[in-house]
């Protein structure tokens, strides 16, 4: 061995006390980036009360965009957690109930809350009660604390797509019940098309997840009167019904032929001039923020007993992570089956008490938020509920062209009155 090879070896005890000292220096730069420095948090949590009060569309839009861009990472990060999400604080009431403040906040969903967390106050598994971002202040870009909220996940669990009522569709052993969301235009000029829509399993019952795509050809009509003529036919145009862990979008249009009595399936709804759907989580939270949304459910649903049947209302809760599934009733290889599928940005809401209930049959329904001329803004298309909570496809979605797996041409999707 070259001497000078032999003489640059340091001796085993010195080798072993300088992997000590780097180990520890290590440990305390770990620790050390656990934290933001005191003066750091003072000021973004400065920059958030500051934001609530002068533009909280910017504070809805922060938390969204954190939930969505870092749902993921986070998730991973922290073993309790099983789902980030855009929401609002909660806050436990004097009957023991938790109750949702008015405070957006980007919700962490655990598997276990810690019931005490004394003498936990420097664990790395600890979820912050901040996250850091940087907000736009007088043309400035500065930090700002977003709070967070921990809530179980019993809460989330229990969603089942709904049956619906209100459309006869088809006829035989796959033939289903439902309700329409809203008339649409597809496309501009004399090629418009004018359609409508619900979901892709009210009008195709029991979804095909082998062929994924709409069914196309089954009448649709009233469901009372009894023997009603179909005013419409479902389309081959919607989007995809999946079972194989990728997103499915459950929507679906349908061919009208006679619009004075489709005009009846869509007789609550009336469309806002000003802003006709919330084109934007921010928007949706928001809207969400200062009134419960409504769910426009069918009059005639033959499950509803006891007179007139209330409109169904429900305060916003979250917006869903990008994949959030629950069981559905569908049709593979043939046959019939329940699968899990997956969904992307579903509206959560949670229904109030003594407002209304939601029955099977109710899917397809458009979810509104009342304006003050008493006209609608659309929030969604309602498609499951659980546990005292609602489901709908994001509105901002449904007239995205880019959800759909099959449409008949180009151009804007946009609602339209009946």
């Amino acid at each position: 061995m070259p001497a000078s090879a032999k003489n640059s070896r340091k001796p085993a005890p010195l080798l072993a006390q300088a992997t000590r000292k780097t180990g520890a220096w290590a440990r305390r730069v770990e620790s050390d980036s656990l934290r933001h420095p005191a003066q750091v948090l003072k000021a973004a949590l400065k920059t958030w009360r500051s934001l609530r009060h002068i533009d909280m569309r910017q504070c809805f839009q922060l938390v969204d965009e954190l939930a969505q861009d870092r749902g993921p990472e986070l998730t991973l990060a922290f073993g309790s957690v099983v789902m980030v999400a855009a929401g609002f604080r909660r806050r436990m009431g004097r009957s023991g109930q938790a109750g949702r403040t008015r405070e957006p906040c980007v919700v962490f969903v655990v598997k276990d809350k810690w019931p005490d967390e004394q003498g936990r106050e420097n664990d790395p598994q600890k979820i912050p009660r901040y996250l850091l971002a940087h907000a736009t202040v007088d043309g400035q870009r500065v930090a700002c604390a977003i709070p967070t909220d921990v809530q179980p996940h019993e809460w989330f669990y229990g969603a089942r797509s709904q049956g619906a009522v209100t459309l006869q569709v088809g006829l035989g052993q796959t033939a289903g019940t439902g309700a329409a969301a809203c008339a649409v235009r597809l496309g501009v000029g004399p090629h418009a098309m004018k359609l409508l829509m619900s979901a892709h399993h009210v009008l195709s019952p029991f979804p095909d997840v082998t062929a994924r795509l709409p069914r196309p050809g089954s009448p649709v009509s009233r469901l009372a009167p009894a023997g009603a003529q179909p005013f419409a036919t479902s389309s081959a145009w919607g989007g995809a019904m999946r079972a194989d862990g990728q997103p499915s979008f459950d929507v679906q249009f349908a061919k009208v032929s006679d619009w004075t009595a489709a005009k009846s399936a869509l007789s609550g709804l009336k469309l806002s001039v000003d802003m006709a759907y919330a084109g934007s989580a921010a928007q949706v939270m928001a809207l969400g923020e200062v009134a419960a949304f409504e769910i426009l459910v069918p009059a005639d649903n033959p499950g509803w007993q006891g007179g007139p049947r209330p409109v169904a209302r429900a305060a916003l809760d979250v917006i869903l992570p990008d994949s959030y599934g629950f069981d559905c009733a569908v049709r593979e290889n043939g046959a019939f089956a329940e699968r899990h599928l997956v969904f992307t940005r579903l509206v959560r809401m949670r229904l109030l008490a003594n407002a209304g209930q939601l029955l099977p049959g109710d899917s397809g329904s458009p979810v509104v938020a009342r304006r003050a001329d008493g006209s609608h803004t659309l929030i969604g298309l309602f498609i499951a509920s659980g546990n005292d909570y609602a489901y709908a496809i994001a509105s901002w979605q449904l007239f995205d062209t880019s959800y759909y797996a099959r449409l008949p041409g180009d151009g804007p999707l946009v609602p339209v009155a009946a």
